[in-house]
């Protein structure tokens, strides 16, 4: 799941991926009990959770030795993580003799109708799914006939893309912002200038694909790709894409994902 935290930040649960939105390098990797963690105190936000419950939750339930030293430690990771990333209150409350209480403004970034199914349909490669590059595995003597082949057809694919994309993208000042068919874009990817033309050119058939009509509620576009060009077979390569309103007090509201989903599965 995908969250904004206090309208600044956005939360990557499923990779574990903390950044400050259109800013590019403002990214922070969790680790997988960190990003558990936070997990649990962002969906039980306002409410007390006892140490008993985050360790069996992030620590005991995943197979892991729980400890009460550990859990104070990602806590204190935790809240140095988001001083970091400019949030100067205390986010995480200690509730003395009971446990922690997370206190920030969430904002779920809530699937579309479909986007399920969208997931399926991705794994079944069916043809009306995302244009990705699609990397197969290779084993045996054909393994560098095979990988000379896929470089050669991403090196095209790239020349092609560069060549075609400026008649239809025009490029905002703002580092990490865009404009595509009329929807402003922020790039959340901690370098928005890698692989841009190939994520520009997905990024515009997506809208196309999923009608997201910009103009009509005066949304902006977030999205970012994870692992867009997979060196091993079994990386997985995903887009997160989602759209919000701002309400009169410049507040994000009414946000919603139209995808995401895998391109490619190990």
């Amino acid at each position: 799941m995908d969250y904004f935290i206090n309208q600044t930040i956005h939360f990557d649960s499923i990779n574990g991926l903390l950044n400050l939105i259109g800013n590019d390098n403002s990214v922070v990797q969790l680790s997988r009990p960190g990003s558990r963690l936070l997990t649990e105190l962002i969906t039980h936000s306002g409410n007390t959770l006892t140490r008993e419950e985050l360790l069996r939750t992030v620590w005991e339930e995943h197979g892991l030795r729980p400890s009460g030293s550990n859990l104070s430690n990602h806590i204190s990771l935790l809240r140095k993580v988001f001083s970091q990333l400019g949030v100067n209150q205390n986010i995480i409350i200690t509730v003395p003799k009971q446990g922690f209480r997370f206190d920030a403004e969430v904002t779920l970034i809530r699937p579309s109708s479909g986007s399920s199914k969208a997931t399926d349909r991705n794994s079944k490669n069916e043809k009306n799914n995302l244009p990705a590059i699609q990397l197969k595995s290779s084993h045996g003597r054909d393994t560098f006939k095979k990988n000379l082949i896929i470089c050669l057809t991403i090196v095209i694919t790239l020349l092609v893309i560069y060549f075609s994309l400026t008649t239809y993208v025009s490029h905002s000042k703002t580092p990490g912002t865009i404009n595509i068919n009329s929807c402003h874009i922020i790039d959340l990817d901690s370098d928005s200038d890698r692989n841009r033309e190939v994520k520009l050119k997905l990024l515009a058939s997506l809208i196309k694909e999923k009608h997201i009509n910009c103009k009509s509620n005066n949304s902006t576009v977030y999205f970012r790709f994870s692992n867009l060009f997979p060196i091993k077979d079994y990386d997985q390569s995903s887009v997160f894409l989602a759209t919000c309103r701002k309400n009169k007090k410049n507040r994000l509201t009414h946000c919603e994902s139209f995808l995401s989903t895998t391109i490619k599965k190990p």
